[in-house]
């Protein structure tokens, strides 16, 4: 029988911790040798390797790639080559295309301004050489009529 008294001292005055001791050792064992094999099976895995080849499945990048938001004029799109021409984001959210008119909305003050007629612009960026990409607005309200200003209190 092993000797538990040195390395349990609290057993030596208890005749059931000597008794059952050596029969529940292995059982308390057994778990922690499991759990560290776990535990070695779970540490970080090896990297992935990737190769990337850049020869493969090559083509040529589409023309509309090379874009811009509101460009100026005719003129600015022909010298930077733009080939696509956006009329879109957030100042496009309230713009009233039927009436050529937009909403500087903000938390406390609106004010709408005369906007210019999207069918014309569209006409001016094509004149350019470039494509046209307009965003329409989808929110629920638009502004009515242009010059309006007021305060939201």
């Amino acid at each position: 029988m092993l000797q538990f008294d040195s390395v349990f001292p609290s057993c030596r005055a208890s005749r059931i911790c000597r008794r059952h001791l050596p029969t529940l050792l292995p059982i308390l064992v057994i778990p922690t040798s499991l759990s560290s094999a776990v535990r070695a099976q779970m540490a970080a895995p090896s990297p992935p390797t990737i190769t990337v080849n850049i020869f493969n499945e090559r083509h040529q990048i589409s023309t509309f790639v090379y874009g811009g938001n509101f460009p100026k004029d005719d003129a600015f799109i022909r010298q930077t080559g733009t080939t696509l021409s956006r009329w879109g984001g957030n100042i496009a959210t309230t713009h009233n295309w039927k009436q050529h008119i937009r909403n500087t909305g903000a938390d406390w003050y609106f004010e709408n301004f005369d906007d210019e007629d999207t069918i014309e612009w569209v006409k001016r960026v094509q004149n350019g050489g470039s494509a046209a990409l307009i965003g329409i607005p989808m929110v629920d309200w638009t502004p009515k009529a242009a010059r309006l200003r007021r305060y939201n209190v």
